[in-house]
């Protein structure tokens, strides 16, 4: 069961968002992983939803999503780029964003991936 945090149309964070684009930023089977996006690609993001949901091994965990201008939802469990991204939405309150999907390594081999304003 899914327990909805926030959802908010960046460009009107005060306006209720509806039925149909709640569904798709929870339920939607067809999410992309933002991990699965190449490097490089700009995001145009409209809305943002975080909620809580159970894993297959009935662990809770912590999910933010992203609607883009064309109807794209996109997923991600990363610290790192939801950091990033509620940076870029920190600044530019009450707008849509346009982010650039971009990936790393740590230093200690580890692959990330976080955002950048386009």
């Amino acid at each position: 069961m899914i327990e909805i945090n926030e959802i908010t149309k960046l460009s009107n964070p005060e306006e209720t968002v509806d039925k149909r684009t709640t569904y798709l930023m929870t339920k939607n089977p067809d999410m992309t992983s933002i991990k699965d996006v190449e490097d490089g690609t700009q995001l145009d993001i409209t809305h943002v939803c975080r909620f809580t949901d159970t894993n297959k091994d009935g662990v809770e965990v912590e999910i933010e999503t992203y609607l883009d201008v064309n109807g794209n939802v996109y997923a991600t469990q990363s610290a790192t780029f939801k950091e990033y991204f509620d940076d870029i939405c920190n600044i530019f309150l009450g707008e849509d964003v346009s982010i650039i999907k971009k990936s790393g390594k740590t230093n200690a081999g580890r692959d990330y991936v976080y955002c950048t304003l386009a």
